[in-house]
């Protein structure tokens, strides 16, 4: 077996995945521009177009409820403008056809199949994709909502509102982001430790992007060699943890 050929084709792989992973990144930052103006702008609306500031959220009938469901509505808009789920299942099966293509090996791509790998619970944080989305969802949401009742409270402008509000809804794409790099990390390498056993292979060897985000754990294990009867997820067996980029390439 050609193992320098092998480990090309994966890395080529790997590389054209990083790339639609930058393109993710780039359409949540628009989702997060988009979802801050309409959040500000029902507030606004909802307020009479008084600055937040001069509006007793307490005491005015029902406004915090009604902020509150904003909230609501638009971090779950935001989940699904982001399409995390189907974002991961279309880049998993274009994956797995390349694996499939780089070689010549069997590889099953249904859309049941690939879900359940992609919604089973992980060692490195003990939760499913549907969880992990969910704590999210209400992380955020409470953020935000702690947010507009702060602003009111310190008479801050509608403007610095808007400010803390799109940093926050950043912040949840930007997670949305970590969620995609992660998920596709794992899937990535259980695919590609399925392929090693069926062709063979016993060893791989710890690949890691090395640059200004490379946490301390992937340096150390970059080029390292492991049997894969040796290999724990979060220990030598990427994902290490959120967001990391390290994969597991083929070694005689």
């Amino acid at each position: 077996m050609n193992y320098e050929k092998l480990q090309q084709q994966i890395l080529n792989i790997y590389n054209k995945q990083l790339k639609h992973e930058s393109k993710y990144d780039e359409d949540f930052m628009k989702v997060a521009e988009e979802q801050t103006d309409i959040i500000i702008g029902k507030i606004y609306r909802l307020t009479k177009g008084k600055d937040i500031t001069n509006v007793d959220l307490y005491g005015a009938k029902g406004l915090l409820s009604k902020i509150a469901t904003i909230l609501e509505t638009a971090v779950k808009n935001i989940e699904n403008a982001n399409n995390i789920k189907g974002r991961l299942l279309q880049a998993a099966q274009a994956l797995n056809s390349d694996l499939a293509k780089a070689t010549n090996l069997e590889v099953d791509n249904n859309k049941e199949g690939v879900n359940k790998t992609l919604n089973a619970k992980k060692e490195y944080d003990g939760l499913t994709l549907t969880q992990r989305l969910s704590k999210h969802r209400v992380s955020y949401y409470d953020k935000l909502l702690k947010l507009v009742v702060l602003n009111a409270a310190q008479k801050k402008s509608i403007s610095d509102l808007a400010d803390a509000i799109e940093k926050e809804v950043r912040g949840m794409c930007y997670a949305h982001g970590r969620v995609m790099t992660t998920e596709l990390n794992s899937f990535l390498n259980e695919a590609l430790v399925s392929i090693y056993i069926q062709l063979g292979i016993k060893n791989v060897e710890f690949s890691a992007i090395q640059d200004d985000r490379t946490s301390w754990m992937c340096h150390e294990n970059d080029g390292k060699v492991f049997a894969i009867s040796e290999l724990h997820t979060s220990v030598n067996k990427p994902p290490l943890h959120p967001h990391c980029r390290s994969i597991l390439l083929p070694h005689e």
